[in-house]
């Protein structure tokens, strides 16, 4: 149990980290308002598939990590709609 709580900790830390580091880098381009929204979900999906096979046979509880990692996607996309919407980007 601790193995999928510790896995799933690295995940939605990298969600997140990966988020605020997208709208920092699409803050100073003005031309790519609403595709940051999209490559973030892209790039969210790339990494937690190959991460998702890469941990699986690790994972005990694996309905307890895919409930976790959907409300660390839910919750980094609503903060980057939510920090767009704030600075007036979108």
């Amino acid at each position: 149990m601790t193995d999928t709580i510790l896995y799933t900790a690295i995940a939605c830390l990298f969600l997140i980290g990966l988020s605020n580091l997208l709208v920092k880098i699409f803050e100073r381009i003005e031309s790519a308002r609403t595709s940051l929204i999209y490559v973030s979900l892209f790039s969210k999906l790339v990494f937690l598939s190959g991460y998702t096979l890469v941990v699986k046979d690790y994972l005990e509880n694996k309905i307890l990590y895919a409930t976790t990692i959907l409300f660390a996607i839910i919750y980094a996309t609503i903060n980057l709609i939510l920090k767009l919407l704030k600075n007036e980007k979108l």
